[in-house]
């Protein structure tokens, strides 16, 4: 089976190939699913290719990460 929403960058890194993603995790704000989704089917598709569990840590203030964390996890 396949998971090709991310792009391996080498053994160690991956990218989500989605170039405006940055913008919206500085800008907290609730109307961003679409953006959502896309990270956490990205990150999905990073754990099941491993075949590990996500740990995912972020900063109690940012609600996008809280999101994309409890979504993912």
């Amino acid at each position: 089976e396949f998971y090709a929403d991310f792009v391996a960058l080498d053994p160690y890194h991956f990218s989500l190939n989605w170039a405006p993603g940055h913008i919206y995790m500085l800008m907290d704000h609730p109307s961003y699913q679409h953006f959502c989704r896309r990270v956490v089917d990205g990150i999905a598709a990073v754990f099941l290719s491993l075949k590990r569990r996500p740990v995912i840590r972020y900063q109690r203030t940012s609600d996008i990460a809280k999101i994309i964390a409890t979504e993912a996890s």
